[in-house]
């Protein structure tokens, strides 16, 4: 239907079955050219008489509660050359204004104020489109002012095959197919990255060399052992779990020496991995299998703990390391002199080579009730050898000497004996339980921008604990968005 003006200065009113103020209105019947109604001036309406609104140029009004109103049909068949035919077109170029909008004035109930379907097997119910071609516009822009409310419900009522509620993409290879801003996301499912079966609750499978899951975190808030910025957070919370429960877990399945399961990497003096226990008796770390550190190991103190030789099933035996203020190597053994009372103990062929600074300790081994037997070193080490003397001959002596390394990671590397602790750590503690103070007092080696020492470790705070919670919250892609339009409050009698 088509309206075009005409010198007509007055109202009409077309009824369900009454025409009224006929000379108002003309009809073209289907002798006319194109069977059309003429109208140029004042409001009119189609429906139930009474409940006509002053405001609306043309309105379409049904009161009864069985009926309804079929607006508009559009070309029925196939059109030719391929073009497209539309049922309902609406246009304005008001900037606030809306070519077509629906209202549905029920307050209970799940009525829909636009509600459209598709018959074809690759149509769409509702398409939508913003042509130009800058600027952040939307195909689509869907609201909700319900504090329990949700914008876009998506819902897919096939009960086989693999059918999306939710689809998207970009055709700009730095394109997002999806974007979220503020709140929370929250999936009641498996999610999977790259893989349409995903095994766990979050799964994501990939094959490029720059890593499959990037948790980047760039704010300069603290936090604590267990709370506080991080690029990826894991968390255990069942207060009983089963064996191997783990809040991040990391495996590799190489079959060769290549690849890692977990990588912890500090990008300049910190620790790329840290760990802490919330309970002394408690382990920071633990490893189940051979361990290699490239570079010093500092430690407030060592030993080996094994089963128990003796009663292997119900005891563990334990001795400390021994120490020393230098990089010391220790060698010994036992040598019988000649006939002369001389001995000479050969070396390895690098003892020279990583050790200086040597040290001897000979002990005579005699159970007979003789005088004193002595023994000396008569020959320092030269050439990987030293040679001992014993006032008798055939006396068994034991060994033992010592040497400083001064290999060239040694010799770079000496660690100091004595040094002041950091500015912001004096007043604290490695071990601050062993002098009576408080775990607040520990040394830490974080700091804020300052300088200041990280605030008191919270060793058991939940990682959700609000105290310790970085609030933080930022606008990855930088970008604003005008304020929209507030939508025109929908009042009942009224569009």
């Amino acid at each position: 239907m088509r309206m075009h003006p005409v010198s007509i200065r007055s109202a009409c009113v077309l009824g369900l079955s009454v025409l009224t103020s006929l000379s108002h209105a003309q009809w073209l019947g289907p002798t006319g050219a194109q069977n059309l109604m003429y109208y140029h001036n004042g409001n009119g309406y189609i429906g139930t008489p009474g409940f006509a609104n002053p405001v609306v140029r043309f309105d379409v009004v049904d009161n009864a509660q069985s009926s309804r109103v079929i607006g508009l049909h559009s070309y029925i068949g196939t059109p030719s050359n391929n073009e497209r035919t539309t049922a309902i077109w609406g246009e304005t170029n008001n900037p606030v204004g809306r070519a077509l909008q629906g209202f549905n004035f029920a307050t209970t109930g799940a009525g829909a104020g636009i509600w459209a379907e598709s018959a074809s097997s690759v149509g769409s119910g509702i398409r939508a489109r913003a042509t130009a071609t800058s600027g952040l516009n939307y195909g689509g822009h869907l609201e909700t002012s319900s504090s329990s409310g949700v914008a876009l419900y998506a819902q897919s009522t096939s009960t086989f095959g693999q059918p999306i509620a939710v689809q998207g993409s970009v055709s700009s290879i730095s394109g997002l197919s999806g974007y979220f801003l503020g709140g929370s996301c929250y999936f009641n499912t498996k999610v999977g990255i790259g893989v349409s079966t995903p095994l766990n609750y979050f799964t994501v499978l990939d094959g490029r060399s720059t890593g499959v899951v990037l948790g980047d975190n760039f704010t300069s808030s603290g936090g604590s052992a267990t709370s506080g910025p991080s690029g990826v957070t894991g968390q255990a919370s069942e207060n009983n779990p089963g064996a191997f429960s783990a809040g991040v877990r990391g495996y590799s399945l190489s079959s060769t020496l290549n690849g890692v399961g977990v990588l912890g990497y500090h990008a300049h003096s910190g620790y790329g991995i840290y760990g802490k226990t919330g309970n002394s008796a408690g382990f920071a770390g633990y490893f189940d299998g051979k361990v290699q550190v490239v570079g010093n190991l500092s430690k407030g103190g060592g030993s080996f703990k094994i089963d128990h030789p003796l009663d292997p099933k119900n005891k563990y035996l334990s001795h400390s390391f021994v120490e020393s203020p230098d990089m010391m190597n220790i060698y010994n053994g036992n040598v019988v002199t000649d006939q002369d009372g001389y001995a000479t103990v050969t070396l390895p062929e690098w003892f020279e080579t990583l050790n200086r600074d040597f040290r001897y300790q000979l002990t005579v081994i005699d159970e007979s009730d003789a005088g004193w037997t002595l023994a000396k070193v008569v020959r320092k080490v030269h050439k990987n050898q030293f040679t001992i003397r014993t006032n008798y001959p055939n006396v068994e002596v034991s060994w033992l000497i010592t040497g400083v390394r001064q290999d060239n990671f040694a010799n770079a590397n000496r660690i100091p004996v004595e040094e002041d602790k950091e500015s912001w750590n004096k007043g604290r503690y490695l071990h601050p339980a062993a002098f009576g103070a408080s775990e607040e007092l520990a040394v830490t080696y974080q700091r804020d921008e300052k300088g200041n020492p990280a605030p008191a470790s919270r060793a058991n705070a939940p990682i959700g604990d609000p105290v310790a919670r970085n609030t933080y919250q930022a606008n990855p892609l930088g970008v604003s968005k005008a304020a929209e339009p507030a939508l025109i409050p929908a009042v009942a009698g009224g569009r």
